[in-house]
């Protein structure tokens, strides 16, 4: 029996030594600890390798507390975790100690539902803490470098474009004032090149912004054949410019609203046009725009711009999309540029889950394409609406010059179902034409002089409502005849190069009469059109820059606008207290008190009376978070430096409608003709006179009673009295008028009275010119 118990011992000696072998081996640390009877934790096992380095062993620390063997702060923070385990929980924690970080586990031991003693592991992780202390430190420092970036990017933005602006805004004024041919020859060569500048400039900030990962996108919905329309106009003079047609065709079949960053689509759209219009010395530019559904019902738009140019290298193809390159990068290149244009489109359709793709031939042209997916917002096709326009059985001939024109407008009136016919000139239309009285065309479209159709006269010999529309790069005046045997045929309307699907739709249907200049009748001198006086508007200008204020200064007073002008904030706010402003142009960057702060305490002022007024911003930085910033502190809209002289009239009528009226009254000419030349004889003389008097004194009569309607919110007899009031003047064909009238039977005055007020005003100085106008042609 003491042989077996030996033999025992001797067993457990050999395992507990071996055990404790073990764990002097590991490379991690493991003890034990337990409470003695006085509550107080003393350790029982401390090895591993570490452990051994550190000189806390098991033959050290046996029976030792936590202030025997650990300073008193970090024996106080052990305290905590160790207590914890001890109700029964496994407890995690980090604890330096010599330098060493160390993840530790507690894990306690329970026996008869009490923790007998707790069992721990400590991890070196000095190597992963120091890491991730670099790691942190290369972020910070990554941080800060794009935070520097970003600014840095502001600062030149702002420190680039004024100048600019000044540049831009004195060439505006100069070429506004009389010069002769040499003097106009230089100063549109300084303007051509200020704005060559200006390109390059937002291609490098747009690049800039793309490396820093601060190009965004800003989702609205839109409508998306005026995005194509307005975007094919603004290129139309530089393809004219090379004698360039443009030809844009987008699918009637598609939905009318979309949502995305339209202003992003527009800047890949100029960009591929102008480069095919750069590229291009004979032939034309062809955009059309399609869609199509994928498995997902997610529609993807596809815009491709085709022109007949010089085409692309296949073994230059790679390099295409590369910023800073140019397929002829030689010293003696042709084409100018930064060669940023494709790269940063390819980086904005990437940035909208879309792509450019391209194909090319050297000598015969390239076609771009532009594809993206983007959300349908109004699902009613375009092609029914427009179809309901139409009257039914429409019959079209179109006398051009170009087959190409026709057939540009042949697939959009076939996607419409409209029946159209070509001939090249009058003589072939007029064997068009039936022998019989009936005229088997609803229209003509033509792009030649009344006097090249009169060979079309002997079979048009009649009454007829032969409808006569004039292709035209501007909006003319109708001509007469040079032969005074011949009576001439009038042109209803014009329609305009490039040639845009809404406005040939919008002639061709019966809704409404296409507006127009006066044209000059026989005999007549067209009367003057004096200015209305702009008294009314107080504007106020608030602008450190002398010489961008003086610019802002003179744009306005050509405008008839004369501004006060407050040098900073503070000037800004004096101002406000005095004056009761329409408007207020609002320079971001100014000393004492900046734009910012001087919108806040302006709308913190507007509380107590309700009022609210358009806060314009005027900045030169061209960073869309600038941009935010500016709506955040309560302004209304943003005018970023350099901007035109046509960009400032674009956003005074956006915000005071009618304060930049129209050189010529817009009229339907018919109208006026007939009602003209009614009274032009002696007898028609009195009824012409009485006519024009009740006019006057029904509209000036409708005027106040329109006043007192708003000011007393009174919404049906606002509309009654504008109803009343629109049927006059649509009765004399005063279409600009007919159009206000129109936006103000939209409106509520109940909760935009100030609007209602501001657009009265505008229809109370267009009625005066349209006095003065019918007087005029009583007098002539």
């Amino acid at each position: 029996m003491k042989n077996r118990q030996k033999q025992s011992d001797a067993l457990s000696s050999q395992v507990q030594d071996k055990m404790r072998q073990t764990l002097q081996n590991l490379q991690n640390v493991v003890f034990t600890y337990t409470k003695r009877e006085d509550g107080v934790f003393i350790y029982t096992l401390y090895e591993g390798k570490i452990a051994e380095e550190l000189g806390l062993t098991t033959d050290t620390i046996f029976g030792k507390t936590l202030h025997q063997v650990f300073t008193a702060e970090k024996a106080d923070y052990l305290t905590r975790f160790y207590t914890e385990a001890y109700k029964g929980i496994t407890v995690t924690y980090e604890f330096e100690y010599a330098g060493k970080m160390f993840h530790n586990v507690l894990s306690p031991i329970i026996e008869h539902g009490e923790v007998v003693e707790v069992v721990g592991s400590a991890i070196d992780i000095s190597d992963r803490k120091t890491m991730e202390l670099q790691l942190a430190k290369a972020r910070d420092q990554a941080l800060l470098s794009s935070r520097l970036k970003s600014e840095f990017l502001s600062t030149m933005s702002h420190e680039i474009r004024t100048p600019m602006n000044g540049i831009i805004g004195m060439i505006d004024l100069l070429l506004q004032s009389p010069l002769n041919d040499e003097q106009q020859r230089y100063a549109n060569i300084v303007k051509t090149s200020a704005h060559s500048l200006l390109a390059i400039i937002n291609d490098i900030l747009d690049f800039s912004k793309m490396e820093a990962g601060k190009m965004q996108l800003e989702i609205i919905d839109f409508d998306l054949l005026a995005l194509m329309e307005d975007t094919v106009e603004l290129m139309a003079a530089k393809a004219s410019g090379k004698q360039l047609p443009l030809y844009l065709y987008v699918d009637p079949s598609l939905p009318s609203i979309w949502r995305g960053d339209s202003g992003r689509i527009r800047q890949v759209l100029l960009n591929l046009i102008g480069n095919a219009i750069k590229f291009t010395n004979t032939g034309e530019i062809a955009i059309r725009v399609t869609a199509k559904t994928d498995h997902a019902q997610i529609p993807t738009l596809s815009i491709s711009v085709r022109d007949t140019g010089i085409g692309i290298p296949k073994e230059d193809a790679h390099r295409l999309f590369q910023p800073f390159t140019q397929i002829d990068g030689s010293a003696s290149r042709q084409f100018a540029g930064t060669g940023l244009g494709l790269s940063i489109c390819k980086h904005i359709a990437q940035l909208m889950d879309g792509e450019v793709s391209f194909e090319s031939e050297v000598n015969k042209g390239s076609t771009f394409t532009f594809t993206i997916p983007l959300e349908v917002v109004q699902d009613q096709q375009a092609e029914s609406r427009q179809m309901s326009a139409l009257p039914p059985k429409l019959r079209i001939l179109c006398i051009l010059n170009n087959q190409r024109d026709y057939e540009h407008i042949r697939e959009y009136l076939s996607s419409l179902g409209v029946q159209s016919h070509y001939a090249q000139n009058a003589e072939l239309a007029a064997s068009l034409f039936l022998p019989s009285k009936q005229v088997p065309y609803d229209c003509l479209i033509v792009d030649c002089e009344e006097n090249d159709l009169l060979p079309l006269y002997s079979v048009i010999n009649h009454p007829i409502n032969l409808k006569m529309i004039k292709i035209h790069s501007s909006l003319p005046f109708a001509k007469e005849s040079k032969t005074a045997s011949v009576q001439p045929l009038l042109f209803d309307s014009y329609l305009s190069r490039p040639i845009k699907q809404s406005q040939l739709l919008y002639l061709l249907s019966d809704k409404k009469r296409q507006t127009q200049r006066l044209p000059h009748l026989p005999g007549e001198t067209q009367p003057g059109n004096a200015m209305a006086s702009k008294s009314d508007f107080q504007i106020l200008l608030t602008e450190d820059n002398e010489i961008n204020a003086e610019i802002v200064t003179l744009q306005l007073k050509q405008l008839g606008l004369h501004p006060h002008l407050a040098k900073n904030g503070l000037e800004a706010l004096g101002y406000t207290a005095k004056h009761r402003y329409d408007l207020i142009f609002m320079d971001c960057q100014m000393p004492e008190m900046n734009g910012f702060e001087t919108t806040r305490r302006i709308r913190q002022s507007e509380l107590s009376t309700g009022l609210h007024v358009p806060i314009i911003a005027l900045t030169a930085n061209a960073m869309r978070e600038d941009r935010d910033l500016c709506l955040e502190a309560g302004m209304d809209d943003y005018l970023s430096k350099p901007f035109t002289f046509e960009q400032l009239q674009a956003i005074l009528e956006k915000w005071l409608p009618g304060v930049i009226p129209t050189n010529q009254i817009l009229f339907d000419d018919q109208k006026v003709i007939h009602l003209f030349r009614r009274g032009a004889h002696p007898e028609g003389q009195e009824k012409w006179h009485a006519f024009i008097q009740t006019f006057e004194r029904q509209n000036t009569k409708a005027m106040a009673q329109l006043k007192e309607a708003i000011l007393q919110k009174d919404q049906p007899f606002f509309t009654r009295i504008l109803h009343s009031t629109k049927s006059g003047c649509a009765f004399i064909g005063a279409i600009s008028l007919v159009e206000l009238l129109t936006q103000m039977e939209e409106m509520d005055c109940n909760s935009n009275q100030r609007e209602a007020l501001t657009y009265l005003s505008a229809v109370q100085r267009e009625f005066w010119r349209v006095h003065e106008y019918l007087r005029g042609l009583q007098t002539s």
